[in-house]
């Protein structure tokens, strides 16, 4: 089994880090990671040189069978995903959205008309491809600790085989959110 990540900012570094350790542990190859920001490259191999550091985004899906993504919002997951999948490497992979995304208004409605996991979730079917709305709720300490909670919302199938991993090495606990992607949004407030 082979780990993929997208997004190293303030929680996706500490979560890779573990994802890292997770596989040094399990003896599982050496996960790699791409950022769009790749000046802190350096700083984070030096913490621990078992895995590889993309160049490019669709290099990291075709070496991944799960792909973690941790994006800073809505537009930039489109974005990233919408690469991901027309990368031609996405069949058979299973993302796994950490990124907090929100159901989109229009006009002060609050009726969602946009849900991005549900667009995902379609896109990556398109392309025979898993996908699963998963934000992690706590701060950057306890994704070094791996003590946070992770919501998983999507393929029962795609859960049963990304639970083993998120806990211990993401998460203390999962809440299950359901089949429907769209579950695993943070509703208006």
């Amino acid at each position: 089994m082979r780990i993929g990540y997208v997004g190293l900012g303030n929680m996706g570094t500490p979560i890779f880090l573990n994802l890292v350790e997770y596989c040094r542990q399990n003896d599982l190859p050496a996960p790699c990671a791409w950022n769009i920001d790749q000046s802190r490259y350096e700083e984070i191999q030096a913490r621990d040189n078992r895995m590889e550091l993309k160049r490019e985004l669709v290099e990291v899906v075709g070496q991944s069978d799960i792909l973690f993504t941790c994006l800073l919002n809505d537009p930039v997951a489109e974005d990233v995903y919408r690469q991901l999948f027309a990368s031609g490497h996405a069949d058979g992979v299973i993302f796994v959205d950490q990124s907090s995304l929100k159901p989109k208004t229009s006009g002060g409605s609050s009726i969602p008309i946009g849900l991005t996991p549900v667009k995902l979730e379609t896109l990556a079917k398109e392309a025979n491809a898993s996908y699963l709305a998963a934000p992690v709720f706590g701060r950057p300490d306890a994704a070094a600790a791996a003590t946070l909670v992770q919501v998983l919302a999507g393929s029962a199938e795609a859960k049963k085989v990304v639970s083993p991993i998120i806990v211990p090495a993401v998460a203390k606990r999962i809440v299950d959110a359901g089949e429907d992607a769209a579950k695993g949004v943070l509703e208006p407030g």
